[in-house]
């Protein structure tokens, strides 16, 4: 599915330069290197309670009836270009809900509290087709968000046009059942309580309800998390990005790195990339402590190691073409022993031309082998020996929570040789044919004739929806170890 990509998500980070992937953008500056980005908890952060509340709370407000004219004018005017601005200010880089809801939620609060004052906001809020929209809205509310997500679950497409043709579908929707279900139940005689007790009896009944079917379904949710395979794949879901700057150094052009290892080694091994070369650098900065060599780290999220245009968010990734440029500056600063690249291989729809256009797929593969050679070249012009790590193939989705959702497992979660290679093919075909000497795959290792894994010997391999998980990755420290040792030894031949 497109989309899964090169970067974190909310989780974007990058060592080594300035600046979701192309689609998630890096959330660092060099000089931090890579760190985790604030997490969204996993339970409370996701429950509006808050949001309902600031609603709840200006109901009780007295003093609000009181304010004058033109403070309510000011509060509606304020409000809606609040609403407005959210649309701009919040992304998909952000965890929401959050302290970014914040805009809408205020925003809805002032024009609440503005009320009927003679402002523009309420002269189009009054009009006629708004009016109609708002009674159907919170039936609208309810149908288009699972109906988004099955359908681009079950396609594979994501495309605002997509989302617009179901928003205009789950209107209709939302239009009948307003008639047919919503009014009727809300007006239906034996439903209605008179007087204040009434009232209060049949809420606290109704959240008394609420709170047994809460609590049953928090007793089923625990009694599975307590299954050691989920408390696994619990423990991956709540791994942050890998700590991928062990420590902060410039070349004397002022290229920003991170280094691990002994600094005085003899050897270096430069590792460059996007956040599926940062996935790796624990386990490298391991093996370069054992063997003594050099380990030096520039990688940026959403960016890959072949000098190729991206997209970020639809527009182009001015921070990678910034990176590339810096990165060929560091590798001549620098001079590595070996060169080792690793990045993501779902780029495909996201790289441009020249002009600023994604072309054909075949289009995209040739400026990727030409991004590629590039960076090869940059190397053996230094006397680099270059060695890449390949992409691994891809789960159905996010393994993590595909595994701990109700009613999940590791067969159900595990895809297809088919689906999972689909994303990352072309361009791995791609770097195929350049015939680097030194490529650790693990396509054989992870899939067999029909299926691939996303768990081995019992460690989850994957993190989300295409990293993997820092457990895994441990566990290939003798494989990586492997890779390095030929690289480096074929440098001293």
């Amino acid at each position: 599915m497109k989309g899964d990509g090169p970067g974190w998500g909310n989780k974007g980070h990058h060592c080594g330069t300035s600046s979701k992937p192309a689609p998630d953008p890096p959330t660092t500056t060099p000089q931090e290197g890579l760190r985790p980005q604030a997490k969204e908890n996993p339970g409370i952060a996701r429950v509006p309670a808050w949001e309902f509340a600031a609603g709840g709370i200006l109901a009780l407000l007295p003093a609000i009836s009181a304010v004058n004219e033109m403070t309510r004018k000011a509060f509606s005017v304020v409000g809606f270009l609040l609403i407005l601005l959210s649309c701009f200010v919040i992304t998909a880089n952000q965890a929401f809900p959050g302290s970014i809801a914040l805009f809408p939620v205020v925003g809805t609060v002032l024009v609440i509290a503005g009320g009927t004052a003679d402002s523009p906001v309420n002269w189009l809020l009054g009009a006629r087709p708004m009016q109609w929209i708002g009674d159907r809205s919170y039936s609208w509310y309810l149908w288009h968000w699972p109906a988004m997500i099955l359908i681009a679950a079950a396609t594979g497409i994501d495309s605002p046009w997509l989302g617009l043709g179901i928003g205009a579908a789950t209107l209709v929707l939302a239009h009948y059942t307003f008639l047919k279900i919503e009014n009727p139940v809300r007006h239906y005689r034996p439903l209605k309580v008179k007087g204040p007790s009434a009232t209060y009896a049949f809420t606290s009944a109704l959240l008394a309800v609420a709170a047994l079917v809460a609590a049953g379904v928090f007793a089923v949710g625990t009694e599975k998390s307590m299954n050691a395979d989920i408390q696994k794949w619990n423990a991956v879901r709540e791994q942050g990005p890998p700590a991928a700057c062990p420590t902060k150094r410039t070349t004397k052009t002022g290229q920003a790195y991170c280094v691990a290892g002994p600094e005085n080694a003899a050897k270096t091994v430069m590792i460059v990339g996007d956040s599926h070369a940062a996935q790796w650098v624990p386990t490298l900065a391991a093996i370069a402590a054992d063997d003594g060599f050099r380990l030096v780290i520039r990688t940026l999220d959403a960016c890959p190691a072949a000098e190729v245009s991206v997209l970020a968010n639809g527009s182009p990734n001015k921070a990678c073409a910034a990176f590339h440029a810096s990165t060929r500056s560091a590798i001549e600063d620098i001079r590595p022993t070996v060169l080792l690249t690793a990045n993501s291989d779902s780029y495909l729809g996201q790289i441009t031309s020249a002009a600023g256009k994604v072309p054909t797929a075949d289009e995209q593969a040739a400026l990727w082998s030409a991004g590629m050679t590039s960076v090869i070249q940059s190397a053996r012009q230094v006397g680099a020996e270059p060695a890449s790590i390949e992409d691994t193939p891809r789960p159905i989705g996010d393994a993590a929570i595909c595994v701990t959702r109700p009613g999940g497992s590791e067969d159900e979660c595990t895809p297809s040789v088919e689906k999972a290679e689909a994303d990352v093919a072309v361009l791995k075909d791609t770097e195929r044919a350049l015939k680097i000497e030194h490529v650790l795959s693990f396509d054989d290792d992870l899939c067999d004739k029909s299926t691939c894994k996303i768990s081995d010997g019992g460690t989850p391999v994957f993190s989300d929806q295409s990293h993997i998980s820092q457990a895994w990755a441990a566990t290939q420290k003798g494989t990586i170890r492997a890779l390095v040792r030929e690289a480096l030894s074929a440098t001293s031949s």
